[in-house]
């Protein structure tokens, strides 16, 4: 049996959940699946609460997501004593601390497959806003160091993949291999169209719901959703246009300051953090995104596999989600002139949901995904060997 390590910062959020469900499929394709997770922030979604997994996971509390250089000692050296016990012939990253901890630890104790997956990149311009300058040359530098002896790099689409080897140099293009975000679309497949948002906030059965899914940080511009918004909804008034924005984070406060200056408190509704997205979807029109820096956002994924349409800025991975704008539409980020016009677009097109719906199944459900894992499994596992 091939036992595999894996490691996430932070159980919470999209690349937890995704690593998990992984773990979980492959665990019943006869591999032995560890977790090793480190603690929770303030703002993080609650996604495992009550979880009960069919694999064994351990909580390493000195592990955090900012930088703490004597708790991130401390989890270096838990990290060494785990594999020595654990022997795992895989030790597989997923996010940034672990990437840097839980790869140093695995070189060091000689585990034979080390992996770093990048669920997303958080090297672009102004990411950490007025910090950006000081702590992006760290960061790169130390995967730059870690994918030296990381045996292979796994992006999550083709474009992050140029991203990750030419645009941020962190490795050389041999060394990338290309392995979708894995789902359980059924859920969204078989969701019907309903009205439990016009009810739950007492809008016209006829208004149009516009859907954003993201918590509220600094790389998801909700700014920028909420003055595209804005213009389209002056620009529309005859569809009645309403905007939900579901999820939470540092920057709420910031969110309800803008609703408030630009008047839209009668038509920008919060839910906070809610875990039945399948019927969020189906009570929804279109999914949007207006984020200045992306991976492979899980949220659109699921709005296309909910048979909604979609529009987004174009960033990170995004252009592969949509299939080259084959499935929904693309604009320029940063720019709430160009997503309201996007939105316009979008609402204009009469695509094929029903066909788009079953590509999005095939390309991302978990059972495709595995197989692609399970391969590259193997294929290390038996070059290392030699």
């Amino acid at each position: 049996m091939i036992k595999v390590v894996h490691s996430i910062s932070r159980l919470a959020g999209g690349p937890a959940y995704r690593t998990v469900l992984l773990a979980e499929h492959m665990q019943k394709m006869g591999y032995e699946n560890i977790l090793i997770h480190g603690s929770l922030d303030k703002w993080d979604p609650l996604n495992f609460e009550k979880k009960e997994f069919n694999f064994e996971t351990i909580h390493l509390p000195t592990m955090k997501r900012n930088i703490y250089p004597f708790k991130d000692t401390a989890a270096l050296y838990h990290f060494v004593k785990l594999f020595r016990q654990i022997k795992p012939d895989i030790v597989h990253t997923h996010q940034s601390k672990d990437g840097i901890l839980a790869r140093l630890a695995a070189k060091i104790t000689g585990v034979p497959v080390i992996l770093r997956t990048y669920h997303g990149l958080v090297y672009y311009d102004n990411y950490f806003g007025l910090k950006t300058k000081l702590i992006r040359p760290i960061f790169l530098n130390l995967e730059r160091a870690c994918n030296l002896f990381t045996d292979q790099i796994i992006a999550i689409s083709k474009i992050q993949g140029r991203e990750i080897a030419t645009d941020f140099k962190l490795t050389v293009p041999d060394k990338i291999t290309v392995v979708p975000n894995s789902f359980i679309l059924e859920p969204f497949l078989k969701s019907t169209r309903s009205k439990i948002l016009h009810e739950q906030f007492g809008l016209d059965p006829k208004a149009v719901i516009l859907t954003c899914v993201a918590n509220f940080q600094p790389p998801k511009d909700h700014q920028n959703v909420l003055k595209a918004f804005n213009l389209f909804r002056a620009r529309n008034p005859e569809i009645n246009p309403h905007l939900i924005l579901v999820g939470s984070g540092p920057l709420q406060p910031e969110v309800e300051n803008w609703i408030k200056e630009m008047e839209l408190s009668d038509s920008v509704y919060l839910t906070g953090y809610r875990s039945d997205i399948p019927e969020i979807y189906a009570a929804s029109d279109l999914a949007l995104l207006g984020s200045k820096s992306e991976g492979t956002p899980g949220s659109l994924i699921e709005a296309l596999a909910a048979g909604i349409k979609v529009v987004s800025t174009e960033v990170g991975g995004i252009r592969d989600v949509l299939n080259d704008g084959n499935w929904g539409t693309l604009c320029s980020p940063r720019n709430y002139r160009a997503l309201a016009g996007a939105l316009e677009t979008e609402f204009s097109l009469n695509r094929d949901h029903s066909r788009i719906q079953q590509e999005v199944q095939k390309k991302y459900g978990v059972a495709n995904v595995a197989e692609l894992m399970d391969k590259l499994y193997k294929h290390l596992l038996s070059e290392n060997s030699q």
